[in-house]
């Protein structure tokens, strides 16, 4: 127990080391600034949490983000005519049933999930274009103001508690991670694998929905996108989620998904201070992306090799 307190505390030190050195570098960067950055993390760390399921188990869905605009549209278009009720109960069932579709079309076709979501991602983008939808939707200020501050962190806080309590207190969570662990043992020990990815989605589909209501919510309307431009929207939540999977030995999932994201957000906001402009951004995106990737794909052999390494020294160490 005092060793996962220490850990937890490891982890939480991290964003705090790094804003202390960001605040010691840039001049216009300090306190003032984390009211903005926990801003900006919310909505990531929310859609975070939709993506978490899928990559439990070993997929990665692209058309999250697809799938939260064409649900935030048709949320604000019920937003604007029955009210705030419209904007909450549209956005989450858009959320779940297109949840239910990927996870449905995933199911029949059997191809794998990167396939199925990017298609499905062309589809999203194509719909809420031409369904009546328009190139944007706007929602009228009473209505946005739940996705502004600090209306936006109790959303932010009912999510956490409602991921946390689905991941780690529910029974389709143990298939979940066993699929996610060993998907022919799991299979062998009558969990059904198939069942568990197809739940995936739909649960991915209920955070989406949240995800929509703050992201319509922020600046009051929202605009859609084409030509896979959606894609862009996701990298900065998988990158929270890959890091929260590579660090989730040292803290629970829910909280691992927020530092993360957090930690980003304060990152970018500092690019922003010191005027770095959107290209390079981009660059520092992609280049944390592949730092990202590439140490949680490999996660195993970097702690085998650690591993390893003690254990030599550990030989040398010991008397002939």
């Amino acid at each position: 127990m005092k060793e996962k307190k220490n850990n937890i505390l490891i982890v939480l030190a991290v964003p705090v080391v790094i804003f202390l050195i960001l605040t010691a570098c840039i001049d216009n960067y300090g306190f003032n600034s984390l009211k903005i950055v926990l801003s900006q993390a919310i909505i990531p760390t929310i859609l975070g949490y939709a993506m978490c399921f899928t990559n439990a188990v070993g997929m990665f869905d692209l058309s999250c983000a697809s799938a939260m605009i064409i649900a935030a549209m048709i949320g604000g278009s019920l937003g604007n005519t029955l009210g705030l009720p419209g904007l909450i109960i549209g956005c989450i069932v858009v959320g779940v049933v297109l949840g239910v579709i990927n996870g449905t079309v995933y199911k029949l076709l059997k191809i794998p999930c990167l396939i199925v979501s990017l298609g499905l991602l062309l589809i999203y983008e194509i719909l809420a274009q031409k369904i009546g939808l328009g190139v944007s939707k706007t929602i009228p200020a009473a209505v946005g103001v739940i996705g502004k501050f600090p209306y936006s962190l109790i959303i932010f806080g009912a999510s956490a508690i409602l991921f946390y309590y689905i991941y780690n207190k529910t029974c389709i969570a143990c298939h979940i991670r066993a699929v996610g662990n060993e998907e022919l043992l799991s299979n062998a020990l009558g969990v059904n694998a198939m069942n568990t990815k197809y739940m995936t989605f739909v649960l991915a589909g209920i955070f989406i929905g949240i995800t929509a209501i703050l992201q319509i919510s922020y600046a009051n309307s929202i605009t859609t996108v084409s030509s896979l431009r959606s894609i862009s929207m996701i990298f900065q939540p998988l990158m929270g989620v890959l890091i929260a999977f590579a660090i989730q030995e040292w803290c629970n999932l829910t909280l691992g998904v927020f530092i993360s994201q957090f930690t980003l957000s304060m990152m970018f906001n500092a690019l922003i201070a010191l005027g770095v402009p959107s290209k390079m951004q981009d660059v520092v995106l992609g280049v944390m992306l592949i730092i990202v990737m590439g140490i949680a794909l490999n996660n195993k052999r970097i702690k085998g090799y650690f591993e390893r390494k003690a254990r030599r020294k550990e030989l040398m160490k010991e008397p002939n």
